[in-house]
């Protein structure tokens, strides 16, 4: 509503809580609109019902987080943040869920109980490297280090990949050694000159 601050809407709270209401769509909140809408009628005929202290807005504003917000979010976050583990290598997905859920659990990124949860929920040997290689203090240095070690981890299996797990061996000088050419068919270990 900041975007239509000066239309008739949002100026007007009945009208504003009328047009909130308009959005709630589906059987979870049918009840409760219907007894807001019940109620928002009552209180145009009779304004008593709006407490002094609020406006029409502020109470179905109240209302709503009563009957709808969640109220166990942090618990749900903190216990979510203990179980979290990166998955698949996804680095940046594992540091976006870390951040969101600390974010709900309301804690600091940069507790060392945090930062034990973080290294804790990457993979053993990600985790060893970043404590070799780098120095890790806070949440950042801990993040930027592990999305390095990744991408070095995934360019050393890429590589080994191409190549295979051992190097190829090395190329003999003389590459017919062995090889049956079609004029010396039967002649096997031969070799022209």
């Amino acid at each position: 509503m900041s975007l239509n601050q000066d239309t008739a809407i949002a100026r007007d709270l009945i009208k504003k809580v009328t047009y909130f209401l308009s959005f709630m769509k589906g059987n979870k909140t049918k009840g409760w609109t219907r007894m807001q809408s019940e109620w928002l009628q009552h209180a145009e005929e009779d304004p008593g019902l709006i407490p002094r202290t609020c406006n029409a807005w502020q109470v179905v504003e109240c209302n709503f987080k009563q009957a709808f917000v969640d109220y166990m979010v942090k618990e749900k976050a903190q216990d979510k943040l203990h179980k979290l583990k990166m998955k698949e290598g996804n680095i940046d997905q594992y540091i976006t869920n870390f951040q969101l859920l600390a974010m709900d659990a309301n804690v600091d990124l940069d507790e060392p109980t945090v930062l034990q949860l973080f290294y804790f929920g990457l993979p053993p040997q990600l985790a060893k490297w970043c404590i070799f290689i780098d120095l890790l203090n806070d949440f950042d240095s801990w993040a930027k280090a592990a999305q390095k070690n990744q991408c070095a981890w995934i360019l050393s299996q890429t590589i080994r990949w191409k190549i295979g797990n051992n190097p190829p061996p090395p190329r003999q000088n003389n590459q017919t050694q062995g090889k049956a050419f079609p004029w010396n068919r039967g002649k096997r270990g031969q070799v022209n000159p």
